[in-house]
């Protein structure tokens, strides 16, 4: 076989031996499929050629019509490869081993290799494969395979106390360390027990890790893989190692009561960060079913609920409670007298996250979490009618107001000086720039009166809502902060019809929307009954206590709960949602990437009708 081809112009289509065909004919189509260049770029594949193969190959391997002629050969080469390897004839086996150490092209190398370790066979084609670890592996996608598949070539070959001594570099090297647990993980043979504590330590995350945890739950019977599985979760406990919840997903598919007492230890130092992984461990613990090990950890879980606040005493409660009747009768401790029932504002929520499966305590803290939210469904307005709620169009804002402005840096700007039309950037004065906002929407409040069952907003007179969504202050958080303004009169007076300043660009100039009002009082979205840490079998309640479209048909809303693709949980929990404007057709609002904008502000802000502290954020 040649493998000095330059880079080929076409990859026709070629027959399939007949089954009957005796090992000649097998041999002769298997090398006239071989017998062909690259078939993908790499600088190892361009290496030594002519600037005019190069070019060539480059064209030809780009052409992405050519495509599926390339994926057939592969394909044809693969079946070819798997035949040979089931023939006792030595031609065969030099033939393979050839391919997989000298051909020019990675993806066809992988392929036969594939195919080599699929059959188990024949010796010496893995013993080629296995010899590959001499060299260093490489980063492009098929040789890295061929890396993995030549681990398990010599996995094949080598006693598995052995295998474990030759593993030890490659799981030391980051690139080649996911070669190695993949290999380990498809490796249908035995493994020593030693592997298991050589690879932990990429149990908790990074290169590896989920092929890791793949590899221990395949050995999941095996003591040592578990005694190693629980050797990591103490290291969790104590921070020498960090938690990830794909480790808790494993624990729970793969019982480890050896981990039991640890899993408290890293519920306790959740507790102690304030992290949110405390449901983690907890749901771990929740799941075991052996007594014995419910017995040895009950007294730390008491302890722990002992001293936990509040948002983390009830989740731990939980998993003491249901712990404590899988013992046997005798062992569990006298039933509380249940506490008397406080009366509902809202029985009907209550009683259906009860038929979801939720207890008594967590449907009443859930229900807290209920807001009032008034929807604004928009439709086209021809005629806006003075100082009537509404989206877009212009402002009736009181008689001798300005247009509301915002003073920034250049810093602030998301797009560049040379993106705004002629005439809509102001000068700047001493760096500062003075730019206009653009109106987003108004309203009347004594629209809204009649549904703000909360009664959080004032009865009667107006807000005004500016924003511009590319001008971003100094961030709040994790979210991203916009240019904002909110104007509120109580007693507005004569309204006035009010034109945007020259240097609003068009694309700031929203059309004007009716809005009809509707109010609702749903259950909180999942993102905002995550803060009370409900466990895995509580959240899975929630969710189907939950119906469709509970959280509205329209991205337009006063006060509620926002509805967020990205930042979920908006507003914060001692915060109001004072409006959020979705993107939408109608007026042409259309923020980020077809995202929304909430404006917020502190819930004690709004009891004081203190608008100025009002922000805004954007969805995306």
């Amino acid at each position: 076989m040649t493998v000095a081809h330059p880079f080929p112009d076409e990859v026709p289509a070629l027959p399939m031996p007949g089954e009957g065909a005796p090992a000649e004919v097998w041999l002769a189509a298997f090398g006239e499929a071989c017998d062909i260049g690259p078939l993908e770029w790499s600088d190892a594949s361009a290496a030594g050629r002519s600037a005019a193969d190069i070019e060539r190959g480059f064209a030809f391997l780009s052409d992405k019509k050519r495509g599926a002629d390339v994926q057939a050969r592969i394909a044809h080469v693969r079946q070819l490869a798997s035949k040979l390897a089931t023939l006792d004839d030595e031609r065969a086996a030099a033939r393979l081993s050839e391919v997989i150490l000298k051909h020019p092209s990675s993806s066809l190398r992988l392929s036969v290799a594939e195919a080599v370790i699929g059959a188990g066979g024949p010796s010496a084609a893995i013993d080629a494969l296995a010899s590959l670890l001499d060299a260093p592996m490489g980063s492009y996608s098929e040789e890295h395979h061929l890396g993995t598949l030549a681990i398990r070539g010599m996995l094949v070959l080598t006693p598995p106390r052995r295998a474990m001594d030759k593993l030890a570099p490659f799981l030391a090297h980051e690139v080649d360390r996911e070669c190695a647990v993949m290999a380990l993980r498809d490796h249908e043979g035995d493994v020593d027990d030693g592997i298991f504590e050589a690879v932990r330590g990429m149990l908790g995350g990074g290169v590896g890790a989920s092929e890791t945890r793949a590899f221990f739950e395949i050995h999941a019977g095996r003591p040592a893989a578990r005694a190693a599985l629980a050797r990591h979760v103490e290291d969790v406990g104590a921070g020498r190692a960090r938690p990830a919840a794909q480790l808790y997903q494993l624990l729970l598919r793969v019982k480890v009561p050896e981990a039991a007492a640890a899993l408290v230890r890293c519920a306790e130092r959740a507790l102690s960060d304030g992290d949110w992984r405390l449901t983690q461990p907890l749901n771990v613990l929740a799941a075991m079913d052996d007594a014995a090990t419910i017995a040895e950890v009950l007294p730390a879980l008491r302890a722990l609920c002992g001293g936990a606040p509040a948002r983390a005493k009830r989740p731990a409660q939980a998993v003491v409670a249901l712990l404590e009747q899988k013992l046997p009768t005798a062992a569990r401790p006298a039933e509380k007298a249940p506490k008397r029932k406080a009366r509902s504002r809202h029985p009907e929520l209550e009683t259906r996250l009860r038929e979801s499966g939720l207890g008594d305590e967590r449907s009443v803290e859930l229900v807290k979490l209920v807001r009032t939210r008034i929807d604004l469904e928009p439709s086209p307005m021809p005629e806006a009618a003075p100082g009537a709620t509404r989206l877009g169009g212009e402002p009736d804002l009181p008689v001798g107001s300005g247009w509301p402005h915002v003073e920034c840096t250049a810093k602030s700007f998301v797009l560049g000086p040379q993106e705004y039309p002629t005439g809509t950037l102001p000068e700047p004065v001493e760096g500062t720039y003075r730019v206009p906002l653009a109106f987003v929407a108004q309203l009347a409040l004594a629209d809204l009166a009649p549904h703000d069952q909360d009664r959080l907003l004032p009865k009667s007179g107006m807000l005004w809502f500016f924003a511009r969504q590319e001008v971003v202050p100094k961030g709040k958080g994790e979210l991203q902060r916009v240019a904002c303004h909110v104007i509120f009169a109580e007693a507005p007076g004569p309204l006035q019809r009010t034109e945007p300043p020259p240097t609003l660009p068009r694309r700031e100039r929203y059309a004007p929307a009716a809005v009809s009002l509707t109010s609702a009082r749903p259950l909180p979205p999942d993102a905002v009954a995550a803060r009370l840490a409900l466990l895995r079998d509580e959240a899975a309640a929630f969710a189907s206590a939950r119906r469709p479209g509970e959280d509205g048909a329209t991205p337009h809303a006063c006060l509620g709960w926002a509805r967020a693709n990205h930042y979920r949980g908006v507003p914060g929990a001692k915060e109001q949602l004072l409006l959020a404007v979705g993107s939408d057709a109608v007026s042409g609002f259309h923020w980020g990437d077809a995202g929304s904008i909430f404006f917020l502000l502190p819930s004690s802000a709004l009891a004081k009708r203190d608008f100025a502290k009002t922000y805004c954020v954007m969805d995306e």
